[in-house]
């Protein structure tokens, strides 16, 4: 499962990392589809797999029986970026003293440049549910089940879903990684799904709106 729909896009990071690219209109938009049919079958192969067990995405603790859950996505999205934020400073802080140079934190803007907007706000939103499904709540949940501590499945899905994100940069996935780390303790504690898809759908459409707007 993990090889089929994880593996690709930990690749994909670990070449931009050695190899930055500078976005342009036709590469980043055709990356942006391929992304999008990669999310839409690795669902679907996560929902058929399932169901050859007998159950489905609730016993991920996906459901939609909570109006709060929206109100709890914004407290996990504000959370995410204070932890977020603690971690750029510290990174900025002791990058220097400790190797010598800058943090290699990426700018968005570069990477992605020449994105259509309309396409980057439906990447977002594939992307918000399809990390917390597979990573976190699939992961997670299968870790459990095979009689590992919840704090060991959490750390190792955080540090999954930031592994595909060193395209930012070793200084740049740190810094997101805080927002896992929220999502991961919420999930740990309340094994609760939509929560965490919707947290991680308001970070990436604010982090859209201020690399557009900006």
């Amino acid at each position: 499962m993990l090889a089929i729909a994880i593996l690709p896009s930990i690749l994909g990071a670990t070449f931009i990392l050695f190899h930055p690219v500078t976005g342009s209109s036709a590469g980043t938009n055709f990356r942006f589809a391929g992304g999008l049919l990669h999310q839409v079958t690795s669902i679907l192969l996560v929902i058929y797999v399932l169901s050859r067990r007998g159950l489905n995405l609730k016993s991920l603790g996906l459901d939609f029986s909570r109006w709060t859950d929206f109100l709890v996505a914004l407290g996990l999205a504000f959370a995410g970026f204070i932890v977020s934020a603690t971690i750029s400073i510290l990174v900025r802080s002791l990058s220097a003293p400790m190797t010598g140079h800058a943090p290699d934190m990426r700018d968005a803007r570069v990477i992605f440049a020449g994105a259509s907007p309309l396409l980057m706000l439906i990447y977002s939103a594939g992307s918000s549910v399809f990390e917390e499904t597979l990573v976190r709540g699939y992961v997670t949940t299968e870790m459990i089940g095979l009689a590992c501590p919840v704090w060991l499945a959490s750390i190792a899905s955080v540090l999954l879903q930031t592994s595909y994100h060193v395209y930012y940069g070793l200084g740049g996935a740190l810094v997101v990684s805080g927002h896992f780390i929220v999502f991961a303790l919420y999930f740990s504690i309340s094994r609760r799904l939509l929560p965490v898809i919707l947290g991680h759908l308001i970070v990436d459409f604010a982090a859209v709106g201020m690399n557009y707007l900006r």
